[in-house]
C-alpha cells in the first residue's frame, strides 16, 4: 500500500509490542493540527494569531471553522 498504510500497520505493530512507532503520536499531532489551520486559513482568506500553548484560535472567524454540529446522539464525550 501506500505511505498511510504503513504508517497505520506500523502504528498497530507498536500497540501489539512487535514494533517501534517509526512517527512518535505528539509529532504526528503536531504536523495534523499545522494542516488543520492552514486550511482554515486558506478556507477564510487570511492570517490568524495562534497561541503557540495551546494551539487555540484568536480570530472569530476562523474559530468557526475549528468544531462542527454533530447530529443527535454522535457527540464525542471525553
Amino acid at each position: 500500500g501506500d505511505m498511510s498504510t504503513l504508517h497505520v500497520v506500523n502504528f498497530f505493530d507498536a500497540i501489539r509490542g512487535k514494533a517501534k512507532l517509526n512517527s512518535p503520536i505528539d509529532e504526528g499531532a503536531k504536523s495534523t493540527h499545522l494542516c488543520h489551520l492552514a486550511n482554515i486559513a486558506h478556507r477564510v482568506g487570511k492570517a490568524f494569531d495562534v497561541d503557540s500553548a495551546t494551539g487555540r484560535i484568536y480570530d472569530r472567524d476562523a474559530m468557526k471553522l475549528w468544531s462542527r454540529e454533530y447530529e443527535p446522539g454522535w457527540m464525542p464525550t471525553l
